[in-house]
């Protein structure tokens, strides 16, 4: 009896890492599409990684942006030429999914621009769903680091 409780204690113990790396790398596959339509200009794209909910929660800069159309505003109002997007490189450096439908991501971003000689560079905190469309951005807290 025991040693079959301890075979299904096993059996979960690996169904629940085998769910933790596919949530990872979903969630990894998202933050790539983002880096990817940042760097080709197209914040509408870069958007589709964020829940499209009046729910969600963008805080930056001593601010808050409260839904997903306010959020995306206030991307278009920031970064209004090709060249303040510049382009955009995310370091990862942890993902720790909580359940079947949560996950936090912590880690760095950095932008590179042309007439710029210090790259704008921080960190954020993001929190993802996962919905009927995938894994979802619901809450970002981006900081910048001083210049």
């Amino acid at each position: 009896m025991t040693r079959i409780l301890m075979l299904l204690l096993l059996f979960t113990a690996t169904l629940r890492a085998a769910d933790e790396s596919s949530a990872q790398a979903a969630i990894r596959e998202v933050m790539a599409q983002q880096q990817a339509d940042w760097n080709s200009g197209n914040i509408d794209a870069f958007m589709q990684g964020y829940l499209r909910s009046e729910e969600i929660r963008f805080a930056s800069g001593g601010t808050v942006t409260k839904g997903w159309a306010a959020t995306i505003e206030r991307y278009h109002t920031h970064y209004d030429t090709r060249a303040k997007m510049g382009q955009l490189q995310f370091d990862l450096l942890s993902i720790e999914v909580f359940s079947a439908d949560s996950a936090v991501v912590f880690g760095r971003w950095e932008l590179t621009r042309a007439p710029d000689e210090i790259k704008p560079n921080g960190l954020f905190t993001l929190v993802f769903r996962h919905t009927s469309d995938g894994w979802r951005i619901v809450h970002d807290h981006t900081s910048s680091a001083d210049p």
